[in-house]
């Protein structure tokens, strides 16, 4: 299924002042809403960028426009075409965006992006550290959304495997939470290094701590890997 998005980049209309600009504005958005856009989107800057026109030309802040278009609309989602990172504390971003995920009844999207406009950032106060650090800071809250979902994926593989294993001994796992995934993620690291897997009937050592004469080797090998850390 094809998606398009209408993005609304430039304020400045003929004739066209401030006590009008939101109206006009909000009609384009019902337009693209009710004519069956996926997405109205707005840019994320305080000053007009060059590309279209000069920097004194209007330019309203993205998230209040979202937030009042969003009771303008019933269906297009609504977002910005894309956040600059430095421009807002995460935590104040985060708020935001949820707020309008609220207002807009479920249909905010946050797009991020390193940002770039100096000009902006000198003119409001903003820190514009190094484009690599810009980037960092995009590929740490990434890393922390994607670490997240990798240990609940894990924790539900563990559990799953546990259940396994209390049908075949007959007893319940001995082990819980970050110890019995530890064992779990020892297992996995040697089966991926050609260790041999267990036997069905024997699989409760990989969840009891002592019973697997390998662990004490298996741990030391994973803490090398993990920098020698528990």
């Amino acid at each position: 299924m094809t998606r398009l998005g209408y993005q609304i980049p430039n304020f400045t209309y003929p004739g066209i002042g401030p006590a009008e600009l939101f109206d006009v504005v909000a009609r384009q958005a019902r337009e693209a809403d009710t004519s069956g856009f996926d997405t109205v989107l707005v840019m994320d800057h305080f000053y007009q960028i060059s590309v279209n026109g000069a920097r004194t030309e209007p330019m309203l802040e993205a998230y209040s426009l979202l937030a009042a278009i969003a009771a303008r609309t019933e269906h297009a989602q609504l977002g910005t075409m894309v956040t600059g990172v430095t421009y807002r504390n995460p935590a104040l971003l985060a708020k935001t965006v949820t707020t309008l995920d609220v207002i807009s009844a479920g249909r905010a999207i946050l797009g991020i992006g390193a940002a770039w406009n100096d000009d902006e950032h000198a003119g409001y106060g903003f820190d514009f550290p190094p484009l690599r650090e810009r980037f960092e800071r995009i590929a740490l809250r990434r890393g922390k959304e994607r670490l997240a979902e990798r240990i609940e994926h894990r924790r539900q593989e563990v559990d799953a495997f546990c259940a396994f294993v209390d049908d075949r001994a007959g007893d319940p796992c001995e082990l819980r939470g970050t110890q019995r995934l530890r064992h779990f993620l020892i297992r996995s690291e040697r089966d991926r290094h050609g260790g041999d897997r267990v036997p069905g009937t024997s699989r409760r050592q990989l969840v009891r701590a002592g019973d697997d004469p390998g662990d004490r080797d298996d741990h030391q090998h994973l803490d090398q890997r993990e920098g020698g850390h528990a």
